[in-house]
This record gives C-alpha cells, sequence and structure tokens, in this order.
C-alpha cells in the first residue's frame, strides 16, 4: 500500500490547529447542560480550583437556575414547530434521512458551538440504498483555516472516524483477500485493541478515543481527508469517432505516435490541449500514513461532501449563541447561591 506522510501530517496539523475551538465548545456544552460552576479561578493561596470548590469552601452551596438550557430549547422548539422549506430535496430522502430530527440536532449543536457540520453522500447501508446525510461531530472534524463565511475558501478538509475491522475490510479491501489480509496486518501492528468491547457507556459523553491517530477500544481508526489538487492533463478531441477525453502527460507520447500514422494515412488527428485541472480528492488513511482507498470527487462541480457553516467567522473567529449569555447566567448563579446562604443564615 502506498503511503502518504506529508498528508497524515497536514491533516494532523489541522485538527490541533482547531484544539482551542474544541475548548470552548466543550465549555459552552457545559454551561449548556447545566455543569455551570466548572471555570477555573485562584483560591486565595493562589492554587487553581474550580468555581464550585471555591463557593463551598466559603460554606455556600453552588446552585443553578439554568437560564442558556431554556433559550436553547425555546429556540429549538420554534424550528420545530416552523421547519424550514427544503426546496429540491425529494421526501424519500427527508423521510429516509430524518432531517426534521437531524436538523434540529443541528441547530442546537450551532446555538451551542457556532459550527454546523453535515456530510452528504450515496452509499448502500443496512437501512438501504440512497442518499444519506450524517451530522459531523466538530470533534472529529478538521479543517484547515477559512475566513469566508460561505465556507468556500479551504483547501483540506476531512474527519477522524471509528469503525470495526470487519467494517474496515468491507470498505477498503476491494474484494481483494490479499488486500484483506494487508489491512488486518497493518492494524494488527498498531497498540489498538480490536474486538474487544466499548468502554463508554450510553449517555456518558465519551472522550476516549480523541487522540487524533489513536481510536476507541476495540475500533480501528482511519483518517478521511479531502484536498483541493490540481493536476496536469491534455483534453483531447478525436475527431474520428467524436469523443473528447483527458489524458495525463505520461500518455502524449502514445497520442503522438497515434496521429503519426493517421498523418500518413491521411486521417484527421487528435487534438489535444494542455491545462490544470482543479477537483477535490478523498484519500482514507491509517493511523500510520498507508492510503486505504482514493478516489476523485464524484460529486456535481467536483466538491466535497461537507456542508458546513462557521458563524460569524469575521477574521476568521468563531463565536456562538450561548457565548453571549455564560456572564449572564454565572451572574444570576452567583445571586441565587448568595440568597440562599442570606436565608440560611
Amino acid at each position: 500500500m502506498e503511503q502518504n506522510m506529508d498528508l497524515l501530517a497536514a491533516a494532523a496539523s489541522a485538527y490541533s490547529s482547531a484544539a482551542y475551538l474544541r475548548k470552548r465548545r466543550h465549555r459552552f456544552k457545559q454551561f449548556t447542560y447545566g455543569a455551570q460552576w466548572g471555570d477555573s479561578v485562584r483560591d486565595h493561596d493562589g492554587r487553581w480550583v474550580t468555581e464550585g470548590e471555591m463557593a463551598a469552601r466559603n460554606g455556600r452551596v453552588p446552585m443553578t437556575n439554568n437560564m442558556i438550557r431554556r433559550l436553547v430549547k425555546n429556540i429549538v422548539g420554534r424550528f420545530r414547530s416552523d421547519p424550514p422549506v427544503r426546496g429540491g430535496v425529494p421526501d424519500d430522502i427527508s423521510a429516509a434521512n430524518r432531517l426534521d430530527e437531524l436538523d434540529s440536532r443541528m441547530l442546537e449543536e450551532f446555538l451551542i458551538s457556532g459550527c454546523a457540520i453535515q456530510r452528504i453522500c450515496c452509499e448502500r447501508r443496512t437501512a438501504g440504498s440512497g442518499v444519506w446525510v450524517d451530522n459531523v461531530d466538530p470533534r472529529r472534524f478538521f479543517v484547515d483555516r477559512m475566513s469566508d463565511p460561505r465556507a468556500s475558501d479551504g483547501e483540506m478538509v476531512g474527519r477522524i472516524r471509528d469503525m470495526s475491522l470487519s467494517e474496515l475490510l468491507m470498505r477498503y479491501s476491494g474484494g481483494c483477500g490479499t488486500r484483506a489480509g494487508e489491512i488486518r496486518s497493518l492494524y494488527a501492528s498498531e497498540a489498538v485493541p480490536l474486538g474487544s468491547a466499548g468502554t463508554d457507556a450510553i449517555g456518558t459523553e465519551g472522550g476516549a478515543g480523541f487522540d487524533f491517530l489513536r481510536g476507541e477500544p476495540g475500533r480501528c481508526r482511519v483518517i478521511e481527508v479531502w484536498t483541493l489538487d490540481s493536476v496536469e492533463r491534455y483534453l483531447c478531441h478525436d475527431p474520428l469517432d467524436a469523443t473528447v477525453y483527458a489524458v495525463s502527460p505520461s500518455q502524449v507520447a502514445v497520442l503522438k505516435r497515434k496521429n503519426k500514422g493517421r498523418r500518413h494515412r491521411g486521417e484527421p488527428e487528435i487534438s489535444m490541449k494542455w491545462e490544470i485541472k482543479v477537483g477535490w480528492k478523498c484519500r482514507v488513511l491509517a493511523p500510520t500514513g498507508h492510503i486505504l482507498y482514493e478516489q476523485d470527487s464524484v460529486l456535481p462541480g467536483g466538491t466535497h461532501p461537507f456542508v458546513m457553516k462557521f458563524y460569524p467567522l469575521t477574521d476568521g473567529e468563531v463565536h456562538s449563541f450561548v457565548e453571549d449569555v455564560i456572564d449572564q447566567q454565572k451572574y444570576v448563579n452567583r445571586l441565587i447561591t448568595l440568597i440562599d446562604n442570606i436565608m440560611s443564615s
């Protein structure tokens, strides 16, 4: 298998550069769902403690009146009661993907983090073949620096995925037993346990496995990377059979020999025009940098399958709705804690 360590390093760098965004998103999520006393402050001895620990040391019971959650639920509820008109989306695709539910959860994510990311693909799944829409976890997503509010100026985008060994072989062995054996050996050489049960229970955050190269317990990590590539090619027109096709520069010599034979026979020659083609290409990498799968985009316009919205991208910065009300939320919590302390005294 071919190995591309430069691409793996570029993807890892793009993922690492978003660490600050992921850290802020985690804080906003904690405030949204009620963990609102976790910010760090210095105590009287100069040590870092949480605001909840500081309040408890001062004899107060930290209390929470979660306004943020109510605001978010009200907005999502209004969205559910008056869903948007999806022009051009067939009813069967909308029903199969349960887009009303999917978009509601995406709106909630957007309010919390300022990020909305979905992936659209056409593939066969257990529920059937067709067009599928998936919400992408921002913790598993990476993109290079962009400042266009339409998210159209990026040149790399991708996500990290964890899957079972059987799914990995089904997707990327190409029906070849030899290649399946190579993939199996490749992942057996990694320090990743295979076949064991996962340790994260439903209803928990599931923080394991978010190292870029390390999968969750019992899962195989793959990195899906889309890059905007430019390729030299020759656009050819053959008047004999009225075909237009593109060839790589390495095939030009063959066409020249073919044209030489046509000139001797008095036949029309193949015309060639040099050009540079720019388009998106997908590569699926193992944590070792080996390419498990690669393909040029088959989507209309040759684009990648991700639909992204980051708000507001002023100077490239991302700010969410929840961020705007955190200070007011903390003030309310301190106030009701103080009132409760006064009443108990």
